[in-house]
């Protein structure tokens, strides 16, 4: 059974059962690869975050909470989620489905975005607009807005993300970014940025062994830090966590 064609809202999702995922996964790699060969776009890109995409929207309820892509070209299975399918066959053309993130095709895409570093400064603004609005989500209003940045490792190290970064730890509410660290950008990412990434991966695997062994919260706490202070560049990471 095709389940791809059975969703045309993140509802109809978020009704399979978990075991279901990766046959919708499946689907949706293949739907893109064949109108990918045929009309071109950005295959890669998307390829690489179906998983992360599905499971965004089983968790989160983005007709309601923000999600904001950094490259914008990284959303083919977003729209896929929300709707679109029809518009695959024409994709990159006229009356067909835009490469990029569009209001106009759907209430799901929050701005017309491309390239590339603008997914955190805008959650920012979005985020402290709804808490201002009222409409936030805090740890007294649980059933608030809820904002959620995805950005790949390229797009990090722009000035206006950095900025967005410092700027996201005076919200005092929640704000999440997803860190899509794939290793590649356009051509192999170079710099500082590279480096401090590079330097947080083997600390990512300490984590999870960790974890596989204690499960209680102060455990938890006590294993944070210990991840902070054994990266050369905790100081800097930790400012983000605050």
């Amino acid at each position: 059974m095709n389940l791809l064609g059975t969703i045309h809202s993140p509802a109809d999702l978020k009704a399979l059962p978990p075991a279901d995922l990766a046959q919708v996964c499946a689907e949706i790699r293949h739907a893109i690869c064949e109108q990918v060969s045929k009309s071109g776009g950005h295959l890669a890109p998307n390829l690489g975050v179906v998983e992360l995409t599905v499971a965004m929207h089983y968790v989160f309820d983005f007709s309601y909470d923000r999600l904001l892509f950094d490259v914008g070209h990284q959303c083919y299975t977003h729209k896929l989620l929300t709707g679109r399918q029809h518009l695959l066959p024409r994709l990159r053309q006229r009356g067909g489905m835009s490469g990029f993130p569009e209001p106009r095709e759907s209430d799901f895409d929050l701005f017309t975005v491309g390239h590339a570093g603008t997914a955190i400064p805008t959650a920012v603004g979005m985020a402290r607009g709804d808490s201002l609005n009222g409409e936030g989500w805090t740890v007294d209003k649980p059933n608030g807005r809820r904002t959620v940045s995805l950005i790949g490792d390229a797009s990090i190290v722009n000035g206006v993300a950095m900025e967005g970064l410092n700027n996201a730890g005076t919200l005092k509410r929640q704000f999440l970014v997803v860190l899509n660290d794939n290793g590649m950008s356009i051509a192999k990412p170079q710099g500082a940025g590279l480096c401090i990434l590079r330097s947080l991966a083997p600390l990512a695997y300490l984590w999870r062994v960790q974890e596989t062994r204690e499960r209680n919260g102060a455990t938890y706490a006590r294993r944070r830090k210990s991840q902070r202070s054994l990266s050369p560049n905790g100081r800097i990471i930790q400012g983000f966590h605050r």
